[in-house]
């Protein structure tokens, strides 16, 4: 492979400036700029004489592809700042506008045929030109005005007030703007002169919030109605032209997710033990989500804004000092719970249908949680031909096939049998950290987990399921598989030539997301600097990350990864946190 060449080069130019200025006592100005652009070129040549037709004569089959991609952003903020102590009371405020843009451009040339194997240049008149492609990206701007206000008493009552208005261009030209207010309080009761000087809890702050905040993470152009390249037909031969491919949404705006928290900060014994505890509810309405149409309209999906869902939950993080003298031992705990739920889907609350390549292995469902599972649960097997009239069946249903739950009990199995078997989102999640300080070394250790999710598995499927027509390398699970009802096997695991239920997706590559880990581990040493003129700190470390899980997970790598992540949920392969293990040095002069 020496021959083929694979060639990248990058070139990016990151820039920015302010300027500031103090105006008068307590008021200062800030003005920003950026500018950020990026230009790639990837070429590549293989020769014939690394292809299995290489006798077919130098240069006939090879190829060479060059794609150029570059991309620009900018960036202008202005902000105005003012902070005034008067006694007992702090006054802080802010005003700002900003105002961002990106745009992007792409050349994309292909070329088979040369004259031999080893000029990597090409030209219409010497090559077979198979691709040449020119596309501008739809500029993606942002323009935004904002301010905030806050007030102390006495480090004992706070207030905060904030809102901004945001114009995106990603959305409908008649729902651009956003507006969205915030407002949180907090009270520090333990600082009051009625609080004894020497309680076991010695730190308390009672806090709450209110606010909305805006989501735009849609494609550039999902509000446009494009024109993509179709054939028509003059006079009976076809003619290249364009068609509409996707629809106009004037109306496509902001997902706004309206938010309130309250929360309780407590320190005990001279803050040795400190703990927060939060609980929030969050309802997001006007789902940025593509939902389908009616075929009349010539399309099959569209950008709108559909339905709310709710979030709510509570977050804890305790942390405790548990030895302080020579030797210390601190440690570092935090719990999360999150319940989602989809609440309105729409004028009528239709069940919207998801998941990967249009398998509709996902919903959108009213008083379900988002994107929950919906398949065939699989239950066991047909081992015996007694099965086959003792369980509800397929019309096609033979000994060694799969058995599934009759969802509605009226004595078949078919599309009507497909139910709700679980859903993605963990209930709960959680990190422990504790740190060792002796001397000049410092150890720490973190373990991450979660609890309550699910995944699917399409790599287990797609190469694991029955009639793929395997006879050697297979899993051991088939060590179990139905033979005959002599060996009718586990129960559970069908015959590996029982290709029926091959095409439907059901429970069997569905895998519980549980795990815990060994995220981090890491062993430092402090190096004694008794001559601090020019070297005042200096730090040897050696870290070790993703180091050691624990799982019940054989659909793949790991149960933390997801190909998709927002529209769906499922493992194909994706490639796992990589175990890296870094030695470094701190120094400071």
């Amino acid at each position: 492979m020496e021959q083929v060449t694979n060639h990248i080069e990058t070139a990016r130019l990151n820039s920015s400036a302010f300027i500031r200025v103090n105006i008068i006592d307590g008021l200062r100005a800030e003005v920003k700029g950026a500018y950020d652009f990026t230009s790639r070129q990837t070429r590549t040549f293989t020769p014939s004489s690394v292809i299995k037709n290489w006798t077919d004569g130098e240069g006939y089959h090879s190829s060479a592809n060059r794609i150029d991609i570059r991309s620009s952003k900018y960036l202008l903020q202005a902000v105005l700042n003012y902070d005034k102590k008067l006694g007992k009371h702090n006054i802080a405020a802010m005003a700002g506008y900003s105002m961002e843009s990106s745009s992007g451009a792409t050349t994309n040339l292909s070329a088979q045929q040369f004259p031999d194997n080893s000029l990597e240049v090409f030209n219409q008149s010497d090559e077979a030109i198979k691709v040449a492609l020119a596309t501008l990206s739809t500029p993606n701007r942002l323009l935004s005005y904002f301010g905030r206000a806050q007030y102390e008493y006495d480090n004992r009552y706070l207030l905060t007030a904030s809102i901004r208005r945001d114009g995106s261009s990603r959305f409908g030209k008649n729902n651009r703007w956003g507006m969205f207010p915030a407002v949180s309080a907090a009270y520090r009761i333990s600082n009051e002169k009625f609080w004894p000087e020497k309680f076991v809890v010695n730190q308390m702050k009672i806090r709450g919030s209110w606010g909305m905040n805006g989501n735009n993470s849609i494609s550039t152009n999902a509000a446009i109605g494009l024109m993509g390249s179709s054939n028509y037909s003059i006079g009976g031969s076809l003619t290249n032209g364009f068609a509409p491919s996707s629809i106009d949404n004037k109306e496509l705006g902001w997902e706004k997710t309206h938010s309130w928290n309250v929360g309780l900060d407590l320190g005990f014994f001279d803050n040795r033990i400190t703990l927060a505890a939060d609980y929030y509810d969050k309802t997001t309405k006007d789902l940025l989500y593509q939902v389908s149409v009616p075929g009349t309209m010539g399309f099959t999906q569209a950008w709108g804004n559909i339905g709310s869902i709710k979030n709510k939950g509570f977050e804890i993080e305790l942390t405790t000092q548990n030895l302080t003298g020579r030797f210390k031992w601190t440690t570092s705990l935090n719990i999360a719970y999150n319940k989602n739920k989809v609440l309105s889907l729409g004028e009528d609350n239709s069940t919207v249908f998801i998941g990967w390549d249009k398998s509709n292995t996902q919903v959108l469902m009213v008083g379900q949680p988002l994107r929950a599972y919906y398949m065939y649960d699989a239950v066991g097997v047909y081992q015996y031909k007694e099965d086959l009239r003792k369980y509800p069946t397929m019309s096609n249903s033979i000994q060694g096939d799969v058995r599934y739950r009759d969802v509605n009990d009226d004595g078949k199995i078919n599309d009507q049998d497909r139910t709700l078997v679980g859903k993605p989102d963990p209930d709960y999640t959680f990190g422990m950290t504790n740190t060792f300080k002796y001397k000049d070394f410092d150890l720490s250790v973190l373990l991450t987990g979660q609890t309550g999710g699910m995944i699917y598995s399409l790599l287990g499927r797609g190469m694991d399921r029955p009639g793929m027509g395997a006879s050697i390398n297979v899993l051991s699970r088939w060590k179990n598989m139905w033979v005959s009802e002599e060996q009718p096997g586990d129960g559970k695991t069908p015959g590996i030539n029982n290709s029926n239920t091959g095409s439907l997706y059901d429970t069997r590559w569905l895998y519980s997301t549980d795990f815990i880990k060994i995220k981090n581990v890491t062993l430092g040493y402090r190096i004694p600097i008794k001559n601090k003129k020019i070297i005042n700190y200096a730090r040897v470390y050696i870290s070790g990350e993703n180091l050691l899980m624990w799982d019940k997970y054989e659909g793949g790598y790991s149960p933390e990864v997801n190909n998709d992540g927002k529209n769906s949920d499922y493992d194909y392969g994706s490639y796992p946190q990589a175990r890296t293990i870094t030695l470094g040095v701190n120094v400071t002069f």
